[in-house]
């Protein structure tokens, strides 16, 4: 008997075996080709360069669907400031700002007390309100010079893109009718640079129970206006000294605020921290793109408004309310 008669054959290979092997999809699986396997994980390789700190060698991707999930106040901000941001009126300055300032219990007349541990946007309903005085609440001017030396050092840095002009103006109130006109002028020489009525359109407060301040973004359009005859008596008229701080598409303002009465008696005096969009326009430029499907950096200008936000409540100086 032939030795080979002993040796066990191999099976004949199925066809479908043999597809298989030759990559065949079967049964509708679809399989990435070599291009597009290289494209998921340059894809990977650059979700993951945005998801860990740059120093860190921690390489996995940040979820199970391969991206990272948008903030949930970050969401919640952008639909905000989307829901109530438009070309207005022509001629009207779009205004974004967010104040820094504290969120008073109004039965307490304390800083709230929420049963939350990170940063949480309200809705409030009337039981609170926003102070963004920066006087009342602390010894002296202490939170408005602190942030104002660590600002000037951001300016001191070697290579700073931070630009700092102090300006002094003067503004007039006057009423006509149901609406306020403000006559904005310099302080120095009696120029008027502006004359607008500002229409608020909405406020949003965001508790930030781990760090000493809170915030509140407001969006209101300054509308331009006539300016009233030079014999119209102003009601109130409030001195503004202003330190600003501009960075690519933010400023922070530092301003102290005198405010006299219509006889020229002092009766207020405040002090208040705000970041602002430089030129809220092109952020209307990005909800365009974005609402025509485009690629945009709608979600990215309000993640920085945030992030400036949220490092200078996090800079504050304890506070002795609440």
């Amino acid at each position: 008997m032939d030795v080979a008669d002993n040796i066990p054959r191999k099976r004949a290979r199925t066809e479908q075996e043999t597809e298989e092997l030759r990559g065949i999809p079967q049964n509708g699986e679809t399989r990435p080709t070599p291009s597009s396997a290289n494209k998921d994980a340059s894809i990977v390789r650059n979700s993951q360069n945005h998801s860990v700190h740059p120093n860190s060698v921690f390489r996995v991707e940040p979820s199970i669907f391969g991206k990272k999930p948008e903030e949930d106040i970050l969401l919640t901000v952008s639909d905000f400031i989307w829901r109530n941001i438009s070309g207005g009126k022509s001629g009207a300055h779009l205004e974004i700002e967010g104040k820094l300032g504290l969120i008073i219990d109004k039965q307490t007349g304390d800083r709230i007390r929420l049963p939350v541990s990170s940063e949480t946007v309200l809705t409030n309903s009337g039981q609170f309100r926003f102070d963004s005085n920066m006087t009342m609440h602390l010894v002296l001017k202490a939170q408005h010079a602190h942030f104002n030396r660590i600002l000037n050092a951001l300016v001191q840095r070697p290579g700073s893109r931070t630009r700092y002009v102090h300006t002094k103006e003067v503004d007039h109130y006057y009423q006509q009718g149901s609406q306020k006109i403000r006559v904005s002028a310099d302080q120095k020489s009696g120029q008027v640079k502006e004359v607008l009525i500002k229409q608020r359109i909405a406020d949003l407060e965001v508790h930030l129970p781990n760090s000493h301040l809170d915030f509140r973004i407001s969006i209101n359009l300054e509308i331009p206006a006539q300016r009233p005859p030079k014999d119209s008596p102003s009601r109130f008229r409030r001195q503004k000294d202003r330190l600003s701080y501009s960075h690519e598409a933010f400023r922070v303002d530092l301003t102290q605020v005198r405010q006299y009465n219509d006889r020229d008696v002092e009766t207020d005096l405040t002090h208040e921290v705000e970041v602002e969009f430089i030129r809220a326009t092109e952020l209307l430029a990005e909800k365009e793109k974005r609402q025509n499907q485009q690629q945009n950096n709608f979600a990215d200008y309000v993640d920085i408004f945030l992030n400036n936000l949220r490092y200078l409540s996090r800079k504050a100086i304890p506070h002795n309310v609440g």
